[in-house]
């Protein structure tokens, strides 16, 4: 498990909003399909073709009374966590606040 801030977005006055720290339980693969595509075929026919696919890996994140399931691309690792979001090491290496999210 590994400790993350996960960056949840924006309100509705476009500022950001302050980012939750979870402990990252799980990630996933998740194939995901682009937006099809137009092209001439045969006999000068307009034609809808099925968009690329690739994958996008998601994750999900412990966080207080709940579950966050979003993009990795949207969470940080903390390699030092600790309360006051400072860069400071803790003697227990973030031990405690993983005790204190899953408990």
């Amino acid at each position: 498990m590994l400790m993350v801030r996960v960056n949840v977005g924006k309100d509705k006055e476009g500022k950001s909003l302050e980012p939750i720290v979870g402990l990252l339980i799980d990630t996933h693969l998740m194939p995901m399909q682009g937006p099809p595509k137009a092209m001439i075929g045969e006999g000068g026919k307009l034609m809808q073709t099925p968009g690329q696919t690739g994958f996008q890996a998601f994750g999900v994140v412990a966080a207080g009374e709940g579950f966050i399931v979003g993009p990795l691309s949207s969470m940080t690792p903390m390699m030092q966590p600790d309360e006051e979001g400072d860069d400071e090491v803790k003697p227990d290496g973030g031990v405690a606040a993983a005790e204190e999210i899953l408990s």
